[in-house]
This record gives structure tokens, C-alpha cells and sequence, in this order.
């Protein structure tokens, strides 16, 4: 599994432009609470040209409080979505259908007209089913409409878009990047409360530049697109230098390193295509009794692909900067996935006193 807190990106795959149409049930992948009547959540603050972002948390729209019982309770998927949607498709102002969750996992059939006839035939064709007509101001169409000229703008504009529109939520999400009045530019004509954009807070971007050369106790003695992910490494000799500079696929000759004040460590990073990393610094958490990297990702990513590509970075480290024996080498300030116990390196000698060793 790929972390995207120091080392590495979350799997996602890059921006689709918008949901499945045929989507039967969509409720149980958006993350939400459910709201009451037909408007949606409010949005994140205002952003320039009268734009909003999009709710940190999506609120699923939902009907009257009072058309809702306290039975049934659907614990898993055993709600007949097939059977009340079979019906729902020929009526009147049909938009969608979902689960809700928060109202103990009861359909949810969007209609943009006539709601109130449709809940009492509802109630008379599936008696004892958890299933609830909701009222909304918008349709499926209106919202792909809107969706399509807001992606269309952005592309016109030569902007990256992505985002998708929900019936269950009543908005179009638009991802624009850095939230930056050039890229908002082209989203003016559709500010109003069916659109939200998210991104990425200017001062939240990690700007690109070259890698660091060294930092606090540490120094790089070279890094290259080579060796295992998900590994960590330590060398307190020449020999041990040697294979662990073999290890991490480096060519050439290493570096010198004063074994009486350093030693060195190798960092077998990972990171998805798309989404290139860089060590800003190595970081000794003496609380802790952890050494590991900061990894960071520069630019502005809506999603990476999945693939995990090694990135080796040696370092010398400064004896006196190391923990207390025993410490842990590892990639991130987490602990490892649980499929790569490897990347954990675990040091029980005190390599704090000049020229100390481990075994090998």
C-alpha cells in the first residue's frame, strides 16, 4: 500500500470527469452526513468570483423527518434497491436512488417533481421497506449540464480538471488545483450553489527545486531511481558501506564518510508515477527513537497513479544526531504497511559513541 504522508502517494487513479450515470446506489463510497429537506450542506467558504468551496464532509440530501419510521434497519445491502428502482425509473421526475446510512440504511429515491405522490405510493406499493422519497430542486440533467460546461471551460482555459456531480448531494464538484484566482477565472460564469470547488490552498503547495544537499545532522551521498522500495538500511563500516551502496542500486564510487562521527543509512523510498518525490530532510525524533525521511511531493496532485517505483536515497548521518539504542530506521514517521515489514530497520547497539559498529 502506498502512503503519501513522507514517502510516498496514495493510490488513486488521476480525475475521472464525473460519476457512472447508471450508478444504482452511490451513497455507500461518499463520505457524508445526512441533511434535512432538500438542500444540501453548506459550503466551505467563499472563494473570489462568488465561487464556493466544496463541504469538507458531502451531506446527503433527505426527506421530511417525518416520512421516515424507526423500522426497518438494513444493517448490510439486503434493501431491495433492484425492486423499488424498477419502479422509481417510470415515474414522474425519477432522478436517482441511494442509501442513507444515518437513516438506518433506507432508500433514498430522488424525485424533482411530485415527491409527496410518489412517498404515499411508496408507502402502499412496499409496505415494511425502508425506502423514502426525497424531494430536490435539481436534476440529473441539469447537473451533467453544468458539470460538462464547468470541465469545459477549465480545458478551454488549458487547466487540468476533475471532479464529478451527485444527485444525492446536489452539487457539481470541480478540482481545480491551486486555489488561485487564475485558475478560478473560468468557473465565474457558473458560481451559485450547484457548483463547489476544491483544490489545493496556495500556501499549502510544495513548490518544486533541486533536492537538498544536507540539513541538520545529515548529508546526501547520492540518490537515483534504483534499488527495493519499501527498505531501509544502516552501514557503520567500510565494508558495510559498500554493500549497502550495492543494495540501493547506486552507481559509481560512494562518497567518503568518516566512520568515527557518521554512519550511513539508505532509504528505499517508493513513490507513483505522476507524482514524484523529494527528501526535504532526515529527521530524528529522539522521543520516539525513530530516523526517518521527509518525503514530500511537489506540486499540486488530485490523484497518483498506483504503481510503486523505488527511489534509493543514501545519506551519512551524524552520530552525535542519532536516538538512544535501540532506535528504528524507517521511511515515514508511521509505521510500515503491513505488507513491507523490510522497511523498518531496527538498531539495538549505541552508535552514538564514536566509531561503534553492529554486527555484519
Amino acid at each position: 500500500m502506498l502512503r503519501l504522508s513522507s514517502i510516498v502517494v496514495l493510490a488513486l487513479v488521476l480525475a475521472a470527469c464525473g460519476e457512472d450515470d447508471e450508478a444504482a446506489v452511490r451513497s455507500d463510497d461518499v463520505p457524508s452526513t445526512s441533511g434535512t429537506g432538500t438542500e444540501p450542506g453548506p459550503p466551505g467558504g467563499d472563494l473570489p468570483f462568488g465561487l464556493q468551496r466544496c463541504p469538507a464532509e458531502m451531506t446527503l440530501v433527505s426527506a421530511p423527518e417525518d416520512w421516515y419510521r424507526d423500522e426497518p434497519v438494513y444493517i448490510a445491502n439486503e434493501m431491495p434497491v433492484e425492486q423499488v428502482r424498477a419502479w422509481a425509473v417510470d415515474q414522474p421526475g425519477f432522478e436517482d436512488i441511494w442509501i442513507d446510512r444515518e437513516h438506518n440504511g433506507w432508500l433514498s429515491v430522488a424525485f424533482s417533481e411530485g415527491a409527496e405522490a410518489r412517498q404515499a405510493e411508496l408507502e402502499e406499493r412496499f409496505p415494511g421497506v425502508g425506502v423514502v422519497a426525497v424531494p430536490v430542486e435539481w436534476t440529473e440533467a441539469e447537473l451533467v449540464a453544468l458539470r460538462d460546461e464547468a470541465f469545459g471551460a477549465m480545458e478551454d482555459a488549458g487547466f487540468q480538471v476533475g471532479g464529478s456531480h451527485g444527485v444525492h448531494t446536489g452539487l457539481v464538484e470541480v478540482w481545480v488545483g491551486e486555489l488561485i484566482e487564475e485558475r478560478l477565472a473560468p468557473l465565474a460564469p457558473f458560481a451559485g450553489p450547484r457548483l463547489c470547488v476544491t483544490g489545493v490552498e496556495p500556501e499549502d503547495v510544495i513548490r518544486p527545486g533541486p533536492q537538498p544537499e544536507s540539513g541538520d545532522g545529515w548529508r546526501l551521498l547520492g540518490t537515483d531511481r534504483t534499488g527495493a522500495s519499501y527498505r531501509t538500511g544502516i552501514a557503520t563500516t567500510d565494508e558495510q558501506y559498500a554493500a549497502l551502496w550495492r543494495q540501493a542500486g547506486l552507481d559509481g564510487e560512494p562518497p567518503s564518510v568518516g566512520f568515527d562521527d557518521e554512519v550511513v543509512i539508505w532509504f528505499g523510498a517508493v513513490y507513483g508515477s505522476g507524482c514524484e518525490i523529494r527528501m526535504d530532510d532526515v529527521v530524528f525524533d529522539l522521543e520516539r527513537r525513530i530516523v526517518h525521511g521527509d518525503f514530500v511531493i511537489p506540486g499540486v496532485h488530485q490523484g497518483c497513479n498506483d504503481d510503486a517505483n523505488p527511489e534509493a536515497y543514501v545519506v551519512a548521518v551524524e552520530r552525535s544526531a542519532l536516538p538512544e539504542a535501540p532506535f528504528d530506521v524507517q521511511l515515514d514517521a508511521d509505521d510500515p504497511p503491513a505488507g513491507a515489514p523490510e522497511e523498518r530497520t531496527t538498531v539495538t547497539e549505541d552508535l552514538r559513541s564514536p566509531g561503534a559498529t553492529i554486527p555484519g
